[in-house]
């Protein structure tokens, strides 16, 4: 597991709803950049610093999925292309 700087153990908790079997099966994590009025979210941010071996725990329909260690495995594309 990767560690950051002060030794402390970073993990990914996501909540996969529309894109869960699009992302586990391809193994990679995928989020909105902007919340649909344009503004941030410090979810959608935290996208951003999971780095490569941090722990993913994958929650969907009510349990915990999977858990894989690919964090930082991103795609920079659209909804559309991911829901496909």
């Amino acid at each position: 597991m990767s560690q950051s700087s002060g030794g402390v153990v970073k993990y990914w908790w996501v909540n996969h709803k529309q894109t869960m079997r699009q992302e586990i099966g391809g193994g990679y994590l995928w989020s909105p950049k902007e919340e649909a009025n344009g503004s941030r979210s410090q979810f959608y941010d935290n996208m951003r610093i999971a780095a490569p071996g941090d722990p993913v725990l994958s929650y969907a329909g009510g349990s915990l999925r999977t858990t894989f260690f690919d964090a930082a495995k991103r795609h920079d594309i659209s909804r559309r292309a991911v829901s496909a």
